[in-house]
């Protein structure tokens, strides 16, 4: 496994922040970072780069939202194009 720099944890931070966000909202985000003692990925402590957005913790939560898009699309409740999948 290699060694992730600290800039390429923020960047991946950021990326899960801004989905979780427009996902969900902004709420989770916040109590995140405010777990770390943080406002945001600026004020987090390099130590903790790696536990704040796990990876495994996102994929848990793309099979939520996943289940939840074809749950809704059974149900003729998301009209989006199929094709967009």
């Amino acid at each position: 496994m290699s060694k992730n720099s600290n800039s390429d944890y923020v960047t991946s931070i950021k990326e899960s922040a801004s989905i979780i966000c427009s996902e969900i909202g902004p709420e989770i985000v916040d109590s995140v970072f405010k777990r770390y003692g943080a406002h945001d990925v600026d004020d987090l402590d390099p130590a903790d780069l790696p536990d704040v957005f796990p990876e495994d913790q996102y994929r848990e939560y793309d099979r939520w939202r996943t289940a939840l898009r074809k749950r809704m699309q059974y149900r003729g409740e998301c009209f989006c194009p199929r094709s967009k999948w």
